[in-house]
């Protein structure tokens, strides 16, 4: 099975998400093809081994070639399916957007983000993204994977998606 997953930033400053696809890379007898796309940076990354690693530019600059570069990548690796990490960015809905136009289901594992209290922080700024964007990015997932119980519980009271599983970390 050929696994995509996407973050945002593979930086090590960035923390918790990228230290989970840090873990989940060097996880022994992966049982997939794992590539994890991510943005090109200079600055010092996290460890990621067994899978390939592919750098898209991501900047604000470059945002008129998302979508073809995305497609590009997506077009050459011929996902099962594409998982993305975290939400609330922009690139995080146009990755999505690009695997179901080629009719790859895609996961999508919040890390937290979704919580109420983190619901409360740039509150304005939340809903307009849940508007424009991620209200429907999130229900046209296959699934939404949680992380802890009380994420699992948040997802179902959310009403986000019908799907949310639960996986060990």
């Amino acid at each position: 099975m050929k696994v995509v997953q996407y973050i945002t930033s593979v930086e090590s400053s960035k923390g918790g998400v990228s230290t989970f696809i840090s873990q989940l890379s060097d996880a022994p007898g992966l049982l997939c093809d794992l590539t994890i796309i991510t943005s090109a940076s200079d600055k010092p990354k996290v460890q990621l081994t067994h899978c390939e690693v592919r750098y898209v530019s991501l900047g604000w600059w470059h945002l008129h070639r998302w979508a073809a570069e995305f497609g590009r990548v997506l077009d050459e690796i011929r996902p099962d399916i594409v998982q993305i990490n975290g939400i609330w960015q922009i690139q995080t809905w146009w990755i999505q957007k690009e695997a179901i136009k080629r009719g790859i289901p895609t996961l999508i594992m919040p890390h937290g983000m979704l919580e109420p209290w983190i619901m409360q922080r740039h509150r304005w700024k939340k809903k307009l993204g849940m508007m424009l964007y991620e209200k429907r990015a999130l229900s046209q997932a296959k699934c939404l994977i949680s992380t802890s119980e009380m994420e699992t519980q948040s997802l179902l009271k959310g009403n986000y998606n019908n799907c949310v599983r639960q996986i060990e970390c």
